[in-house]
C-alpha cells in the first residue's frame, strides 16, 4: 500500500505515488550512523585555532652582505639550485648580528625575480 502526493505545477495537478515500506532495517542503521559520525566529527578538535599567531618568529629588514651563486645551474629555461646569503639585521632584537641563509630557486628565468644583489634590503622572516 502506498501514498499519493498531490501538487500543483503551473496549473496543472499531478499525481505521484510516494513509495513506503521499501526501506529496509539496514538502510536506516546505515543512516543513523552516517548522522551520529557527522555529528560526531563537527566536535573533534582539529588542532587548529582560530587567529593563533606564530609566536616562534618574526619580520625585520635585513641587508645582504655577500651573495654566492655557484650553486645555481642553468638548464634551458630553467633556473634551479640555491643562492647562498649572507645577511646582516638591521632591526628588532638580533641589530647587528650577521646570519647565512639560503634562496631556494626553482623555476623558469622569465618568472624568477628573487635572484638577490649585494646591498638589497629586504624584509626577512627570522
Amino acid at each position: 500500500m502506498g501514498y499519493y502526493l498531490l501538487f500543483q505545477y503551473k496549473e496543472e495537478h499531478f499525481m505521484i505515488k510516494a513509495i513506503h515500506g521499501n526501506i529496509k532495517n539496514h538502510d536506516i542503521y546505515l543512516i543513523v550512523i552516517s548522522l551520529v559520525a557527522s555529528v560526531a566529527m563537527l566536535f573533534i578538535p582539529t588542532g587548529f585555532s582560530e587567529n593563533q599567531k606564530d609566536l616562534t618568529s618574526m619580520r625585520t629588514r635585513a641587508t645582504i652582505l655577500s651573495v654566492d651563486n655557484s650553486l645555481i645551474k642553468e638548464i634551458g629555461p630553467v633556473i634551479e639550485g640555491t643562492q647562498q646569503l649572507t645577511i646582516k639585521i638591521e632591526k628588532g632584537p638580533f641589530t647587528d648580528e650577521v646570519l647565512e641563509t639560503v634562496n631556494i630557486l626553482i623555476g623558469k628565468k622569465n618568472l624568477i625575480r628573487c635572484l638577490f644583489q649585494e646591498t638589497t634590503p629586504l624584509l626577512f622572516l627570522i
